[in-house]
């Protein structure tokens, strides 16, 4: 028996009471409590059978999809049938917050009184990227003293996905180089290998049938063909998703990977996705607003959790990247065997981009000596620090 019944029953026990004691005392105190008694307890017994029945609430969402920083409206209606005013009715929606397993309720206090219907509105911030997802509202009412108290829960689920934070780009020099023709052609186009352009040492990930082997024999080393091919304005963003990668930098590394997403999308170009993470993404090049919306489902439940670091990834994904696209490496961890791997694909004709979130406690001259060394064997090097991305984030600011 839960506790209003309780508090019922010891109305009417205390009803019996003071009419007992009118009868013994037979003043007009005695008989003021007995009568006063009888009024809370029909006012109490009237809350609990005949205020607030048949109960129905539903919940409604402004949007399904928005991005983290979004507002989201969410409304609860309720309506009910009730023989007399209601003074409070208390609803609790549990919500579960977006790639936690905590859970957080949002409180509502409403006074219908004569009211038989109404709506309750409030704004949550998405916080965090994932899926946010409700699972019931829970309703109390009861009378103006607290004795007796209704309780209901209707089991409301639904679910809303945010997508990673989107900063406009303006403008980004790689993509308007392809435009002016400096870097690459409108058609994509194979290696051609018939037309041997000359040889080169041999590197880690090159495949035997390349191996030139007269030029070998000369007691030089291993030496490959290197064939004429010809670069697209396709682009393949690798996304850094190593165990070790700071929190904060690493959400920044997703933002920027969907804001350059979009970029290429508004632009009419054709890009591809791949992570290094648990669960590896892996999303073949595409163009369109489908593809944009596919990669950003993916991007929404990345996680730091790779046991791979993006210069093994390098080399063990070698086959899944395409050579005539331009690949984008986004993080926020530059050492040496990086280096190596991003050097080693120049020297293969492939043209690579290194999107580098500064870390603070870097040392300055160490840092500048390997971005230095990176640019030696022509990769393109994008520094974003954190006052630059805080400006970008405000202004759109191009990478320039």
């Amino acid at each position: 028996m839960n506790r209003s019944r309780w508090s019922l029953l010891f109305l009417i026990f205390l009803l019996f009471v003071t009419y007992a004691f009118g009868r013994i005392q037979g003043s007009f105190v005695s008989w003021f409590l007995f009568y006063a008694a009888l009024l809370l307890c029909v006012y109490e017994g009237a809350i609990m059978f005949l205020s607030v029945r048949h109960l129905k609430v539903e919940r409604s969402l402004s949007v399904r999809h928005l991005t983290v920083g979004d507002m989201l409206k969410v409304k609860l209606n309720y309506r009910f049938s009730s023989w007399m005013p209601v003074p409070w009715l208390y609803l609790e929606d549990h919500q579960e917050t977006a790639a936690t397993i905590s859970h957080s309720k949002t409180r509502t206090l409403s006074y219908p009184g004569w009211k038989k219907k109404g709506e309750i509105t409030y704004i949550i911030h998405a916080g965090k990227r994932g899926t946010n997802r409700w699972q019931a509202v829970e309703v109390e009412t009861g009378d103006i003293f607290g004795i007796v108290k209704k309780r209901w829960r209707f089991t409301l689920e639904d679910e809303v996905l945010v997508y990673p934070r989107i900063i406009p780009i303006k403008r980004w020099d790689t993509m308007y180089e392809s435009y002016m023709g400096r870097i690459a052609s409108s058609h994509q186009h194979q290696e051609d290998i018939s037309s041997v352009s000359g040889v080169r040492d041999y590197a880690q990930g090159d495949r035997l049938n390349r191996i030139h082997w007269k030029a070998s024999a000369r007691g030089q080393g291993l030496k490959v063909k290197e064939f004429e091919h010809h670069l697209t304005r396709d682009f393949f963003f690798l996304l850094d998703c190593y165990e070790e990668l700071p929190s904060d930098k690493f959400e920044d590394s997703v933002s920027l990977v969907a804001s350059l997403l979009q970029y290429t999308t508004r632009e009419h170009e054709r890009s591809g996705l791949l992570t290094n993470g648990r669960n590896p993404i892996h999303i073949p090049l595409g163009s369109g607003e489908e593809h944009f919306i596919r990669s950003l489902k993916q991007l929404s439940f990345v996680q730091a959790d790779g046991k791979m670091t993006v210069a093994h990834s390098l080399t063990q994904y070698q086959g899944i990247y395409p050579q005539t696209a331009t690949l984008a490496i986004i993080t926020s961890r530059l050492d040496k065997v990086l280096i190596r791997s991003m050097a080693e694909l120049s020297l293969r004709s492939i043209r690579v981009e290194l999107f580098i979130l500064l870390d603070v406690t870097t040392d300055e001259g160490e840092r500048r000596r390997r971005l230095e060394e990176l640019r030696s064997f022509n990769v393109t090097v994008w520094e974003i620090s954190g006052s630059k991305w805080e400006q970008f984030s405000k202004g759109g600011e191009a990478f320039d």
